[in-house]
């Protein structure tokens, strides 16, 4: 009969409310429980995609492409810097 998952959850909220500004209250907490689910959601979802793309572990997060070649370059450059050092010290 209804469209969405929310309708079981909305007239419990109705029942147990009735008219009033407890009511609103109640919609606006379940909305806004809604909406930080979702979006928390959308943003693991979001991060499963890259990380397959990038690499094979968890997903860490959606992160900038200067944030993600900062991480993936940091190892390198310092076996870099370290190359660099030993080279200094044999002459």
């Amino acid at each position: 009969m209804y469209r969405t998952k929310h309708a079981d959850p909305i007239q419990r909220i109705l029942a147990a409310y009735g008219q009033g500004p407890g009511l609103i209250s109640a919609l606006e907490t379940y909305v806004k429980t809604v909406e930080d689910n979702a979006r928390r959601d959308g943003q693991v979802d979001v991060a499963k995609e890259v990380c397959i793309g990038l690499h094979n572990g968890p997903p860490k997060g959606v992160m900038c492409s200067s944030c993600h070649d900062a991480e993936v370059n940091a190892p390198m450059m310092m076996n870099v810097e370290a190359e660099i050092e030993m080279a200094k010290e044999r002459k």
